[in-house]
């Protein structure tokens, strides 16, 4: 195992991957542009920001490192949820109302004040999966496939 790999590199890596994931998809997509597409770079972008916040820890002030952050996190994991679902051709309504409902949780579990974020971190590691379970049940077992 390395153990010389630090923290902050991981975030950089982070930032980076997310960032050339975006850029990549938006030159990709500039001639034919979809508006899960867009969707999807919007919530890349997110989570590059974030991470970058994330990375400014103890530079900037704790609520735009770790509040913001996080937020931006979980609100580019939301667009994404919702950009995968677009592979199905067709998202509903109710699942745009699932995914606004389960941010807004999040949200605002996150921005209650509590003692101790590690409260916090262990109730949105709950949460969190949720923008990619249920999705992801729906399109494997759910979703009108075509006969072979």
């Amino acid at each position: 195992m390395i153990e010389s790999l630090d923290v902050r590199t991981l975030i950089v890596v982070l930032i980076l991957g997310h960032a050339v994931a975006a850029l990549l998809l938006f030159f990709d997509t500039r001639k034919r542009v979809a508006g899960f597409d867009i969707i999807f770079m919007i919530g890349m972008a997110f989570q590059s920001i974030a991470w970058m916040l994330i990375y400014l820890r103890g530079i900037v002030p704790d609520l735009f490192s770790f509040e913001l952050g996080n937020s931006l996190i979980f609100a580019g994991l939301c667009l994404e949820g919702i950009s995968l679902l677009s592979l199905n051709r067709n998202v509903d309504k109710k699942w745009l109302i699932f995914y606004l409902s389960v941010l807004v949780l999040l949200l605002a579990i996150w921005w209650i004040p509590t003692p101790g974020e590690n409260i916090k971190m262990g109730i949105a590691a709950f949460i969190t999966p949720l923008f990619f379970v249920f999705p992801a049940t729906f399109l494997v077992f759910f979703a009108v496939r075509p006969s072979p």
